[in-house]
């Protein structure tokens, strides 16, 4: 086990030196001066907002004891979901600094326990692999990345890191309206519609069975599975 941990430890510094995932002299006493600068305010007391208060994050011990806790705020403050509007707001640089050092923080603490990864669950397209099914799915030639917000790079610095791909409700409205401009796009596109539309009412056709001939061609696409009746019925 000790030869693993290091093993583990050592893969993931080298990682985070190559690749800067680790910001150059930010400690975690720096983290604790951005939490206190930008979410004091609404994070303390009896009834701390979101049920958060800062003294669950306070020691350095924390890193590993509320490691889901860090992640998540990191990945609100990434989003720029936090501090809310009307707060005083970071850079872009304090953003940057502060979630890649948490990022490297908490998967170093994690290595340094001893634990082993789990089998990570069900998550999100990251940007660039939305843009590209997008493409894929609607032969629509329209960068769509620059809708929807940068994904964390993680402790790794790969920015497909299962753990770190989930759906908050502010993105997840991002991702609802950058599917609306698409299908927008689509419509006005005709490569895309004669990919989508592959068959139309008239004829002896009717709406619905065109209907069912359009999603018999398009679900197994964009779901990347054989599609079964009950997918189709609904």
């Amino acid at each position: 086990m000790t030869v693993g941990r290091y093993s583990c430890f050592a893969s993931f510094m080298a990682f985070a030196a190559a690749l800067g995932a680790q910001p150059v002299n930010y400690a975690f006493q720096d983290a604790q001066a951005f939490l206190k600068d930008h979410c004091q305010v609404c994070h303390q007391g009896a009834s701390p907002a979101g049920g958060f208060d800062l003294r669950q994050t306070s020691t350095a011990g924390s890193i590993r004891s509320e490691a889901a806790r860090w992640s998540s705020v990191a990945l609100r403050v990434r989003n720029g979901e936090m501090p809310p509007a009307g707060a005083p707001a970071p850079t872009a640089a304090q953003r940057e600094q502060f979630t890649n050092w948490v990022s490297a923080a908490v998967r170093a603490g994690a290595c340094g326990a001893g634990a082993m990864p789990s089998t990570p669950g069900i998550r999100r397209l990251n940007r660039e692999e939305y843009a590209a099914t997008v493409r894929d799915l609607l032969d629509l030639q329209v960068d769509l990345t620059n809708s929807l917000p940068a994904d964390g790079a993680g402790g790794e610095g790969f920015d497909n890191s299962g753990e770190t791909l989930f759906l908050s409700p502010l993105l997840l409205e991002k991702y609802m309206k950058t599917a609306q401009f698409a299908m927008d796009a689509a419509a006005k596109e005709y490569k895309s519609r004669e990919k989508i539309f592959v068959a139309r009412p008239g004829n002896g056709v009717s709406q619905e069975q065109a209907a069912r001939e359009i999603l018999k061609s398009f679900l197994p696409r964009a779901f990347r599975r054989p599609v079964a009746q009950d997918d189709l019925a609904q």
